[in-house]
């Protein structure tokens, strides 16, 4: 897939750094050995790395989309996303239940895999948007 390409304004530059910074964050609060908090950070770092991928995308700024769902927003960047996009939708709802402080049936080594997946998706985002994962 081709790096992100064209112009982005100041603005949508800046919102796109924020967008990885959290993500970055996010990721490093992962690590903890609360696999509840382990398993939310981890899911906020992946969906913040998205929301940077699809800020830094000029065609999806320049218009105003129906929703703001950032899997959906992915998904209109490329096809390619469509696997990472199905994975991280699965384990929204493992996180919503862990933050609302329901049982999780997820073992420690569960919440590792789905942290280095989150490690990997990130990997890839820097790749196809390297102005903004600087």
């Amino acid at each position: 897939m081709d790096k992100v390409a064209g112009k982005l304004s100041r603005a949508q530059q800046q919102e796109a750094e924020k967008a990885w910074a959290s993500a970055e964050h996010f990721y490093s609060l992962a690590t903890c050995d609360d696999i509840r908090d382990s398993i939310q950070a981890s899911y906020l770092a992946a969906l913040k790395a998205a929301g940077a991928l699809v800020a830094s995308t000029p065609k999806i700024t320049r218009t105003r989309p129906l929703t703001r769902d950032v899997w959906v927003l992915l998904a209109r960047i490329s096809d390619d996303w469509d696997e990472d996009i199905a994975y991280f939708r699965h384990w929204d709802g493992i996180r919503r239940d862990a933050e609302m402080g329901l049982t999780v049936a997820i073992t420690k080594e569960q919440a590792t895999s789905f942290f280095h997946k989150v490690g990997e998706f990130m990997d890839r985002v820097a790749q196809i948007a390297p102005n903004v994962a600087a």
